[in-house]
C-alpha cells in the first residue's frame, strides 16, 4: 500500500510520436490510451511523462508531520490534496491547483529540512511535468 503521483503525457505529443496511432483520452486525468489497440502496440512507459512514488503509510504521516509544523496550525493545501491520505488513487491535481502548490512548496524549501527534500524535489518534477504536458497529477 502506498501513494504514487503519475503525469501523463499529453495525447497531441503522442500523436507527434506516433503518427499512425489513434488515442482515446481520459478528459479527468489526461490519460490517452490506444484506440485500437489490436493493431499496434507502444511501450507503456510512453504514456507517462512523470511517475514519482510519493511513499508508503509510514512515509507519508511523516511528510505531513513535517509540512505541519512548517505551517503550524494554518490550512495546507499540499496536506489537503496530498498527504492527508497513503491511499488516494484516482484523486487528480488540477493544472488550475499547481500555482497554490508551489507557493507552499516554496515555502517548504526555506526550512531545509531533510524529511522534507525529496518529496520537495518530487513535487516539482511532477509539477514541471503536468504545466509542460497541460495534464493533471494523477495519484494512483
Amino acid at each position: 500500500m502506498g501513494l504514487t503521483a503519475i503525469v501523463y503525457r499529453n495525447v497531441d505529443n503522442l500523436r507527434k510520436d506516433y503518427k499512425w496511432a489513434q488515442f482515446d483520452v481520459d478528459r479527468s486525468t489526461g490519460e490517452a490510451l490506444l484506440a485500437v489497440p489490436k493493431e499496434a502496440t507502444i511501450p507503456k512507459d510512453a504514456f507517462v511523462a512523470a511517475r514519482v512514488r510519493i511513499g508508503n503509510l509510514k512515509r507519508i504521516d511523516a511528510l505531513r508531520e513535517a509540512v505541519q509544523s512548517v505551517f503550524a496550525g494554518r490550512t495546507s493545501t499540499l496536506i489537503a490534496t496530498i498527504l492527508y491520505s497513503a491511499s488516494h488513487s484516482g484523486d487528480v491535481i488540477k493544472l488550475s491547483e499547481i500555482p497554490k502548490l508551489r507557493e507552499e512548496v516554496d515555502l517548504l524549501k526555506m526550512h531545509n529540512s531533510p524529511v522534507l527534500s525529496e518529496f520537495i524535489d518530487d513535487l516539482e518534477i511532477l509539477f514541471l511535468a503536468a504545466e509542460k504536458e497541460r495534464n493533471p497529477v494523477v495519484f494512483a
